[in-house]
């Protein structure tokens, strides 16, 4: 790669002498520009070369005062005197322009070369511009068409709106219809749950009676269960003092017909010690039987009866019952 070198001071291009370049070279040559601080305020920047009729503009830009662009090999197709300019723009459409070279870089002859020339063109200011002319017109033409697509799909898109506005309002009546039946079906259930809840209580209640009187129908049983008993060991003592009262009857009546006799042969004289001891035999089984059918002790003679259901006796020994208590040397029988 060959590298020209010029600086630009005050507009001027200055390069050293006998600078040459051979012609038919093709991306082979650059050129290397050292700028003043004047250049340091433009935005942009051209390279325009020229040989003969050729004309070839190349953007280019320019870093810490200095820039490189490859020679357009389309300047170096003949030999010739090539020259260079630069273009600087600055702000507000301010323009600046190198002085036209006084001593233009010599393209010398070159050798035989194998085959015509390059076939791709070097890139030009001028045809990039116009191809980006072309380029935004293609683009305006696709923004047009993709403009009345959206237009036409913005129709479609508002048609849809309408449809989708008039679903929504009926969408919003329903909802509407459905929130009062909703609210009416709350009242209706919040009815049914105090309903409900009173017959729950009621039906506590009346399980609770219904538990209460079961309890108390049970208590009746064995309330009557007893009763019975009672009425059947009442009535077995009634059987047992009817017996023993019979029995004091029979006895009474025995007694009573012993003490007749006696009495009778005692008023005649008749009576002896055998029938005054039968008497007293007779009146003492009356006295047993008068306590056990009463359940209380008796007295008669110096001789105490005792019923069997207080007393027991067993030998020699006598047990009394709860009923009787003693103190000291008194005992109360009752």
């Amino acid at each position: 790669m060959k590298t020209h070198n010029v600086t630009v001071a005050e507009r001027v291009i200055n390069h050293p002498h006998n600078e040459r370049a051979i012609a038919r070279n093709v991306k082979a040559d650059t050129l290397h520009a050292e700028f003043d601080d004047e250049w340091k305020g433009a935005n942009s920047w051209i390279a325009v070369f020229s040989n003969g009729g050729t004309v070839k503009r190349i953007s280019m830009t320019v870093t810490n005062g200095a820039a490189t662009v490859t020679i357009p090999w389309e300047c170096l197709e003949r030999p010739g005197a090539l020259y260079v300019s630069f273009v600087g723009y600055l702000s507000g459409n301010a323009r600046i322009v190198t002085q036209k070279m006084a001593r233009p870089f010599l393209v010398v002859e070159s050798g035989e070369v194998d085959g015509g020339a390059a076939a791709n063109p070097s890139p030009d200011v001028v045809m990039d511009a116009l191809a980006a002319v072309n380029e935004s017109k293609a683009s305006a033409a696709a923004a047009e068409a993709s403009a009345k697509a959206s237009a036409g799909a913005a129709d479609e898109s508002a048609a849809s709106a309408a449809a989708a506005k008039r679903s929504a309002e009926s969408a919003e009546q329903s909802a509407s219809s459905s929130a009062a039946s909703a609210k009416q079906s709350a009242s209706d259930a919040s009815k049914s749950e105090g309903a409900a809840k009173k017959a729950e209580d009621s039906a506590a209640a009346a399980k609770e009676s219904a538990e209460g009187c079961a309890v108390k129908a049970e208590q009746a049983v064995k309330d009557a269960n007893a009763a019975k008993e009672t009425s059947d060991a009442a009535s077995e003592r009634a059987n047992q003092a009817a017996a023993s009262a019979s029995g004091a009857a029979s006895s009474a009546n025995a007694a009573a017909s012993a003490a007749l006799q006696i009495a009778n042969n005692v008023a005649q004289g008749a009576a002896g010690s055998s029938d005054m001891a039968k008497q007293k035999q007779q009146i003492a089984e009356l006295y047993g039987e008068i306590a056990n059918i009463t359940g209380g002790f008796r007295y008669s003679d110096g001789v105490i009866y005792c019923p069997s259901s207080k007393v027991s006796a067993s030998g020699s020994a006598l047990t009394f019952g709860s009923t009787c208590t003693a103190s000291g040397t008194s005992i109360t029988l009752k």
